[in-house]
């Protein structure tokens, strides 16, 4: 419900910011990571006093530090008293609205992996090729371009890529797979009929498709239909059939069955509700046209009735129930944040509180940090190039000063990231933040 209203803002939010970039980080022949303690994050062993290597943008040996040679000319670190884990994704995320304040964000956080959830074709062209010549340092990025949807009038909201029949469905769901996009991201307003085109489109196209479950379709329909992923719990409507023990066993074997993930973005849930406990507004990182949307957004949910707000909060209660019983069922669970569109999900800072509530609905601290490692090489299909540290795969890394097996909140103390090879130590970490704070500011002033 509430979400559906939030649409109606969006307009003001998805505006690619202008600000240059210029990455300036070199990257050494090698690395070698001495003394460290790598995390299985398939089993949760801790293999200690290991020794890493990486060479260009790949992990190259894997061993203990006594009988792993090192490169000659490798830079060596030592990693004593220090953790490595692969690097982390966010796995719902919008990031047009000013892509070179939030891929900072991102990588000063661990994040080397990101799905983006709602872009525009030409924005996400532009931003690829940007990326590939350099201009800007990002994550690893997977994207749907625009969501196939077909908002009513009285939305704002730009839909360049409207579908409304199945024509327009599968002739939309080939000129994105023409442009390269990685899936089809459904939405609230996709039709019916536009809907279950998309599905078989998608397939014919050997596209997976993702989203909101449309208003207009049961969740047991797209499910059936294929559906790889549902998110934020379609908006509590997964709660609501689990409020039935039946249907919630049902719908439970029906995920299981068609291998339908679910990326709850628990932290987006808890701010719609107004339940936020973070200590601070990360605001100085975010650009002007996001906190005026942040405003928008907070007016709606003031203005729902304490009845309304006092049965959304419910509902998040259950949610957060209702995830730890699915983690138990073995159902696939992604670690996503929706930011930046409530106020306190903050690109880069909210995936960690976003792995602290898993903690708090249920899941051991190792199961909520497979779920932005492992979960997502497994759910992209790339568990032979990503999701654990072993030999061959892409140098993707993050080094914690503290465990995060024993507190999920270790995940917050990066000492370093490699992101695709690329050595970035706690001094580059704290520039990139610097930078995204210049930038955000730059942005306030331009929007004053």
């Amino acid at each position: 419900m509430v979400k559906t209203l939030i649409a109606l803002a969006l307009a003001s939010l998805f505006q690619a910011e202008s600000m240059s970039q210029t990455p300036g980080l070199s990257t050494p022949p090698s690395l070698a990571f001495t003394h460290i303690t790598v995390i299985d994050v398939s089993s949760g062993a801790l293999q200690c006093d290991m020794t890493v290597v990486v060479t260009a943008n790949r992990i190259t040996g894997v061993g203990k530090s006594e009988r792993l040679s090192i490169p000659a000319k490798a830079t060596v670190i030592n990693g004593q008293g220090k953790f490595l884990v692969p690097g982390l994704w966010d796995m719902h995320v919008h990031i047009e609205p000013a892509p070179r304040i939030f891929t900072r964000l991102y990588l000063a956080h661990g994040i080397t992996g990101i799905r983006d959830m709602r872009m525009e074709l030409d924005s996400l062209l532009r931003l690829r090729s940007e990326i590939a010549r350099g201009e800007i340092l990002a994550p690893r990025l997977v994207a749907s371009g625009p969501a196939l949807d077909d908002l009513p009038p009285e939305y704002p909201l730009p839909v360049k890529l409207r579908v409304k029949t199945a024509d327009d469905a599968r002739e939309a769901v080939i000129l994105l797979k023409a442009n390269g996009v990685d899936f089809i991201k459904v939405h609230n307003f996709t039709t019916r009929e536009a809907f279950f085109a998309i599905a078989e489109e998608a397939k014919r196209q050997n596209l997976t498709f993702v989203g909101h479950v449309p208003l207009s379709v049961s969740v047991q329909e797209a499910v059936e239909a294929g559906m790889r992923s549902i998110e934020h719990l379609s908006e509590f409507r997964v709660v609501e059939e689990c409020s039935d023990a039946v249907k919630c066993r049902d719908l439970i074997a029906l995920f299981k069955k068609h291998d339908t993930w679910q990326t709850p973005t628990l932290v987006q849930l808890r701010e719609e509700v107004q339940l936020d406990t973070a200590e601070e507004r990360r605001s100085k990182y975010v650009p002007a046209s996001v906190k005026k949307f942040w405003n928008l957004t907070e007016g709606m949910l003031q203005n729902l009735t304490e009845e309304q707000k006092t049965h959304l909060k419910e509902q998040y209660k259950q949610a957060l129930s209702l995830v730890g019983k699915f983690q138990k069922q073995g159902i696939g669970i992604l670690a996503g944040t929706d930011s930046p569109v409530f106020t306190n999900v903050v690109s880069g800072f909210s995936l960690h509180d976003e792995l602290s509530l898993m903690v708090e609905a249920g899941l051991t601290p190792l199961e909520a940090l497979q779920t932005a490692t492992l979960n997502p090489a497994r759910f992209l299909g790339r568990l032979d190039d990503l999701g654990t540290v072993e030999k061959g795969k892409l140098a993707d890394l993050v080094v914690l000063d503290a465990n995060p097996l024993d507190d999920i909140h270790n995940t917050n103390k990066i000492n370093a990231v490699v992101a695709d090879g690329r050595f970035l130590d706690r001094k580059a970490l704290d520039r990139l933040l610097s930078e995204a704070e210049a930038a955000a500011k730059t942005n306030e002033k331009e929007h004053d």
